[in-house]
C-alpha cells in the first residue's frame, strides 16, 4: 500500500497493534495503535528542524509516519529497524507528540563524493501537543538505535566502522556519535533533524596538513577520517587559536578540533574533544571553557551520571582533597602542571563497577581499577569533556558540521 500514519493514542482499552507498527511504550497505560490518513507533501527545504510532520517520499517507495504521545516521564517508540528513546524531563508536563517519518533514501539529498546511503531516511521530531511549537534540541540528547540491513553491512564491506547515522544540516550529512555493536547502531540525538545512514569509504592514509596560518584536521569529522572534511585551526587577525592551541598542549592535551569557530557566551570558541577554547581579546590569549559546569546548567546531570558515568558535583566541590581516597588519582593530578589551568578543580568522584570518575570544571578524569578490553587496571586518562558537550547538544550543530 501507499504511505500512512500510525498512532499510537493514550487512554483507552488495548487493541491489537497492526503487523508490522512498532510497539510504543510512552507511558505504563497507553493504548492502541490506528493507522489515518498520510499528510500533504514535503516542501522543497529538508534542512534541519523544518520538516513536516508526514510528507509523500518522491521517490522509490512511500514514506510511513510512526506517531505516539510522550509525557515527562519520556517514551520509547520502536519499530523493526528504529527505536528512538525520549528522556524524562525533556518533554514539559502537556505532553508531545513523537513523530518518526520513514522514507527511502533516494528520497533524500546525497551524500558527499565517496560515500553513499543506506536503505532508508527517517525524521525525528517532536511536537508540543495541542500547540505549534516544535521542539529543535533538549537539554539530553535523545537516543536512537538502528538496525543495520545485510545490504548496508555489505556496503561497508563488514566494517561497521565505516556504518554511520548522520543528520542533515543546510548541505551535508553531519555524523551522529555512535557506536557499532552486532547488527545495530546506538546513537545520540542531541538535535532534530532529518536522518540516514552513511556508508562512509576507507579513510586516507594521511589524516591532517599544514595550512599557511595553521593546521587542518579530519580526524574528528565524524567519519574517522574518511572523506575531504574536517577542522582547521588558525591564527588570523580575529584570534590566535593556533598559537594558544600549541602552547597549551596541543592534540596530546586537547585532543582533534571537533568544531569550527563559533560564539559561545558572547566570546568566540573552539571545541576539541577534550575541552573548549574562548578568546578573551583583552587578555591576547584563550581562555578554556567551564564545559561541566554549563552542562549542568543546561539540566544534563542525570544524563551525564546514567548514561556517560559523570558524577553531579557534591557537597565538597572545589575540593583537592576529594582525590585523598584515591592515591593514584591524587598523585596524577598532583604531578601535572597543567590540570588546573585545562580542566579545574575537582567537583565529585563515583565509582561506576570498575571505573573511577572525577568531575573537574572543565573535564573528567578516569581512572581503571580493573584490566578491561579498553585499559589496563592502573590506567588514569583525562575524558573526552568537548565531545560530551557536543553529544549534549551544547555547541551549535553549525558549528560542529565539518568544513569542505
Amino acid at each position: 500500500g501507499g504511505g500512512g500514519t500510525t498512532r499510537a493514542s493514550g487512554g483507552g482499552g488495548g487493541g491489537a497493534t497492526p503487523s508490522g507498527a512498532p510497539a510504543p511504550v510512552a507511558n505504563p497505560g497507553q493504548a492502541e495503535a490506528n493507522s489515518v490518513e498520510p499528510a500533504a507533501g514535503p516542501p522543497a527545504d529538508l534542512n534541519m528542524v523544518q520538516l513536516p510532520l508526514a510528507p509523500a517520499a518522491p521517490a522509490v517507495s512511500a514514506p510511513h509516519l510512526w506517531q505516539v504521545a510522550v509525557y515527562g516521564w519520556g517514551g520509547v517508540l520502536t519499530s523493526d529497524r528504529l527505536s528512538v528513546s525520549v528522556p524524562s524531563n525533556v518533554v514539559g508536563p502537556g505532553g508531545a507528540d513523537l513523530n518518526v517519518l520513514v522514507m527511502d533514501s533516494g528520497a533524500v539529498p546525497g551524500p558527499a563524493d565517496g560515500f553513499a546511503l543506506g536503505d532508508m531516511a527517517f525524521a525525528i521530531t517532536l511536537n508540543e501537543l495541542g500547540a505549534a511549537n516544535q521542539v529543535s534540541h533538549s537539554s539530553v540528547p535523545l537516543a536512537l538505535e538502528y538496525q543495520l540491513s545485510d545490504a548496508e553491512i555489505s556496503a561497508a564491506g563488514g566494517n561497521l566502522d565505516r556504518l554511520k547515522v548522520a543528520a542533515w544540516n543546510n548541505d551535508a550529512w553531519v555524523a551522529l556519535p555512535c557506536t557499532a555493536s552486532g547488527s545495530a547502531v546506538d546513537c545520540a540525538v542531541p538535535h532534530l533533524s532529518l536522518f540516514a545512514l552513511v556508508v562512509a569509504p576507507p579513510p586516507a592514509d594521511t589524516l591532517d596538513g599544514p595550512l599557511s596560518n595553521g593546521w587542518f584536521y579530519k580526524q574528528a569529522n565524524g567519519f574517522d577520517g574518511a572523506g575531504d572534511a574536517g577542522f582547521s585551526i588558525v591564527d588570523d587577525a580575529d584570534a590566535a587559536f593556533w598559537t594558544e592551541f600549541q602552547r597549551l598542549g596541543g592534540v596530546q592535551r586537547l585532543g582533534y578540533p571537533i568544531s569550527k569557530r563559533f560564539e559561545y557566551g558572547g566570546l568566540l570558541t573552539q571545541a576539541f574533544q577534550k575541552g573548549a577554547l574562548q578568546w578573551q581579546p583583552e587578555l591576547n590569549q584563550v581562555v578554556p571553557v567551564n564545559i561541566l559546569d554549563d552542562l549542568s546548567a543546561r539540566g544534563a546531570d542525570i544524563w551525564l551520571d546514567n548514561v556517560r558515568q559523570v558524577p553531579p558535583s557534591g557537597p565538597d566541590a572545589g575540593q583537592v582533597a576529594l582525590l585523598d581516597g584515591y592515591p593514584e588519582l591524587s598523585d596524577f593530578y598532583a604531578q601535572d602542571p597543567g590540570i588546573l589551568t585545562l580542566y579545574g578543580l575537582p567537583l565529585s568522584i563515583k565509582q561506576y563497577g570498575s571505573l573511577v570518575s572525577v568531575r573537574l570544571e572543565r573535564g573528567t578524569l578516569q581512572y581503571w581499577t580493573a584490566d578491561t578490553p579498553w585499559a589496563p587496571a592502573g590506567t588514569i586518562v583525562t575524558g573526552n569533556a568537548g565531545d560530551l558537550a557536543k553529544d549534549a547538544g551544547l555547541w551549535p550543530v553549525d558549528a560542529v558540521t565539518p568544513e569542505r
